[in-house]
């Protein structure tokens, strides 16, 4: 019978792979990724294996479920294949990575914008079957039921979500076989209940709910080239009821503005800080995933209606102004030094960088954007070189910009070592890296 089986499963595999179609663009990614979650009352951060699908999109470009900004030993996997190539995280929002993998020869995938998505609606799942049978493999099943409705919030149920077919990254074609979104995990705050022996239920990391994502909602990924995702420009926080008391606003729910970025959007229509955001494109933001839910999917350059409430004279003023989005502060490549030696790769440090890890404002230095992994980096004394942290010194020199760091890099090679100056949130302490050896002449 496990002969049976097992040669059942492979007939199986052989018919959906042999079809031709979206899924031939479809890749396996694995990845070491960072997980955040509670176990037993307690908050626990840990990097974990991860084996998902995802969709080439561009040439060397393949868009998978969220990887997070901290991922490490990123790998594609070309259905068929036992041999990963290497990929690196080029952009990322809550819901889905970008990934540029330089080998991948693999032809994009061309979605459909336009998708009458209706319950009842004819779907087909191609999912990922990694390393059971040596390879990765491409898997599918066809079902009907809750199908997706609107902005991908109606959870599609039928059949529960485990086994091969339903991974993170998904391709999900429609009833005439055009690609129409992808699946993705909307975490739970918790993780997902797990067996924990003896009758125990305990919570695993990697938990949540699946839902189809259409294509208008990562649309901004699918030109073959990395789009900046649109941000307002603001900081805020939930409007709790003895803040809205205070500013006169009882009984009113927003995002109270606490500080407006110099040059946004936001800035450039007037909306100031105290004020408090009600709505978003027609959408209420009561609370700050109301308000990402609201900007999900729109590109840097899009306009936007945003409807504020103020405080004034005249007593509380609601008026609605149109709002440009503009991109994060964000290097671009040129703007980066790739120490390959000593294993990770440095870009300018900004005032957003800065405000967002907790650096002091006037901190000078730059920013460590990755970190090979297993290089010389990874495994520093007395601690290793994280993503994130702002080098300020590389030996002697003070390092205040890339071009710093370049010089300083130039002048260490001779010695194989540099010791780096670095600060991490408020906490700043000393890395020794020895660098790698260089490649050897090839022979006469």
């Amino acid at each position: 019978m496990k002969h049976l089986a097992t040669l059942v499963l492979a007939i199986f595999l052989l018919s959906v792979t042999a079809t031709a179609g979206p899924q031939d663009s479809l890749v396996g990614v694995s990845a070491r990724k960072q997980f955040e979650f509670r176990m037993q009352g307690r908050q626990i951060t840990r990097p974990l294996n991860v084996r998902q699908a995802g969709v080439v999109v561009g040439k060397n470009l393949v868009l998978t479920a969220s990887l997070g900004d901290k991922a490490s030993n990123v790998r594609i996997y070309v259905p068929g294949t036992t041999n990963g190539l290497d990929g690196e995280i080029v952009d990322s929002d809550e819901s889905f990575s970008l990934v540029k993998v330089p080998d991948l020869k693999t032809k994009p995938v061309v979605f459909t914008e336009v998708w009458a998505a209706e319950p009842g609606s004819t779907v087909t799942w191609h999912g990922i079957l990694g390393g059971r049978l040596g390879e990765w493999s491409v898997v599918s099943k066809q079902a009907t039921k809750d199908a997706i409705l609107d902005d991908g919030r109606r959870i599609y149920s039928d059949p529960p979500f485990r086994g091969p077919v339903l991974t993170p990254g998904a391709l999900v074609t429609d009833a005439q076989g055009k690609a129409v979104g992808m699946v993705i995990l909307v975490q739970n705050e918790e993780g997902a209940a797990g067996g924990g022996g003896r009758g125990r239920r305990m919570r695993r990391p990697g938990g949540g709910t699946p839902f189809i994502r259409p294509v208008r909602t990562f649309a901004h990924f699918l030109t073959g080239t990395v789009m900046k995702r649109g941000v307002l420009g603001v900081e805020g926080e939930t409007l709790d009821e003895q803040v809205a008391e205070a500013l006169g606003l009882k009984g009113r729910k927003g995002i109270l503005v606490t500080r407006v970025v110099p040059g946004s959007g936001a800035a450039k229509a007037g909306i100031e800080a105290q004020q408090v955001i009600v709505k978003i494109a027609g959408q209420e933001t009561a609370t700050a995933v109301a308000m990402k839910r609201a900007l999900r999917g729109q590109a840097a350059g899009a306009k936007i209606a945003v409807t504020l409430l103020g405080v004034g004279v005249e007593g509380i003023t609601e008026r609605t102004v149109e709002v440009t989005l503009t991109a994060p502060e964000e290097s671009t490549p040129e703007q980066r030094v790739r120490a390959q030696r000593f294993g990770f790769t440095a870009e300018p440090l900004t005032d957003a960088m800065r405000r967002d890890r907790g650096l002091p404002a006037d901190t000078k230095g730059v920013s460590v954007r990755r970190v090979a992994p297993g290089g010389p980096a990874a495994i520093a004394t007395p601690e290793r070189l994280r993503r994130g942290d702002a080098i300020l010194r590389v030996n002697e020199t003070d390092v205040p910009s890339v071009a710093k760091l370049r010089e300083a890099l130039e002048k260490a090679k001779k010695s194989g070592e540099i010791t780096l100056f670095v600060q991490r949130g408020t906490e700043t302490r000393f890395i020794e890296l020895e660098a790698e050896a260089p490649p050897a002449e090839p022979k006469k």
